[in-house]
């Protein structure tokens, strides 16, 4: 499917922080075929290079990346990696979450502490290194950018009895942070 004429993203740049998972994936495309340079990233650098690979043999820029958003200098050093490869970062979509099913009754803290840090913590950094970057361009005349944080219905609605109590906090939290 290719963005209507209406739609172009040409000469922007989108990072995708979990960009080669199901939904980071179809986002990368469309965001591609809209015209937008693409950088992807994860903890798995091969796959973030495999899915860059895929969008340059269509004819789109892109980029692959490693990141692991549980480190916020990490996060750091990716976003400014993206701005200085690409020229700019125009779009965050972020596309990180996990979830470690466990009823309430048995989440551990290790649990907890690492859903707490991939799913709210992480977006917090990574939206204030995107805006950092994206306030810096719009004062150099770029127009201004976007940020997108991908919820779940979870964030309204929880799951009772389900094993999902941190996540579900978490992307509550989400709803609250951005």
């Amino acid at each position: 499917m290719t963005p209507s004429a209406s739609f172009s993203l040409e000469g922007r740049v989108a990072f995708i922080p979990g960009g080669y998972g199901d939904i980071g994936r179809a986002v990368a495309w469309q965001l591609a075929r809209a015209g937008a340079s693409v950088a992807v990233a994860g903890r798995d650098a091969g796959k973030a290079q495999a899915l860059a690979a895929e969008l340059q043999r269509a004819g789109h820029p892109a980029l692959g990346l490693a990141l692991d958003v549980r480190d916020a200098a990490q996060i750091r050093d990716c976003i400014a990696r993206v701005a200085e490869h690409c020229g700019a970062l125009d779009i965050l979509v972020n596309s990180v979450g996990m979830q470690r099913e466990q009823r309430i009754d048995d989440v551990t803290e290790d649990t907890f502490d690492e859903i707490v840090r991939v799913n709210l913590r992480a977006a917090m950094f990574l939206a204030q290194a995107a805006a950092r970057c994206q306030v810096a361009a719009v004062q150099a005349g770029r127009p201004p950018g976007q940020q997108v944080h991908i919820l779940s219905v979870r964030a309204q609605l929880g799951m009772r009895d389900r094993g999902y109590s941190a996540y579900c906090a978490t992307k509550g939290g989400l709803v609250q942070l951005i």
